[in-house]
């Protein structure tokens, strides 16, 4: 049986960065291009829009750049392109679903060490009336990743996973991939439940 009524279903694809994530991003990171932007919603001076067909530019050529995708069937092509864009030099930063069950998320990012901060509860994007149901994560690509690079400051973001409360902390850590130095698990908010 389906939800006739889906309060929560969009018309679009595209969802508005809050400025309470975006902004201790750009300061930590000088991020130079919008890659997936409107003349409405971007966040930096230079900005792609869709009639741009960012997928085809150089973004690199720009600077650090940030990402917040159409989080629709096409998602797998921009984290690609945003991985293989760092690669050229440049901090590539951006704002995704967490798609952990996909062979692109492994490959684009679990595989390549970008850092992964996730971001805890729901997230209200500027257009949404309430918090979208999804888990979502910054990613962080850096095309020579060495550990000085990943000190990060935590006082801007949670980087957290929840357990289920079936699942004690250390089983639940003994799921996390241990090869990826650059994913943390923070399990202070679990403290008394072994």
């Amino acid at each position: 049986m389906g939800i006739k009524n889906n309060a929560f279903k969009s018309e679009s694809e595209e969802y508005e960065t809050p400025k309470e994530i975006f902004e201790p991003l750009q300061k930590e990171f000088n991020l130079q291009l919008d890659v997936c932007a409107s003349p409405k919603n971007h966040k930096l001076k230079n900005y792609f829009t869709k009639e741009d067909d960012a997928l085809t530019k150089d973004w690199h050529k720009h600077g650090n750049f940030w990402m917040n995708p159409p989080f629709g069937r096409q998602l797998k092509k921009w984290v690609q392109k945003a991985y293989e864009e760092s690669q050229k030099g440049v901090i590539g930063v951006s704002i995704l679903p967490v798609r952990s069950n996909t062979f692109w998320w492994h490959k684009y990012i679990i595989n390549t060490k970008a850092e992964v901060r996730f971001l805890k509860g729901e997230i209200k994007f500027n257009d949404c009336k309430r918090g979208l149901w999804l888990p979502f994560a910054i990613v962080i690509w850096k095309s020579d990743f060495s550990e000085t690079q990943v000190e990060t400051s935590s006082q801007s973001f949670n980087k957290d996973y929840q357990a289920s409360p079936s699942a004690s902390p250390k089983e639940f850590a003994s799921q996390i991939p241990s090869d990826n130095p650059n994913i943390k698990l923070n399990n202070s908010h679990h403290e008394g439940l072994e």
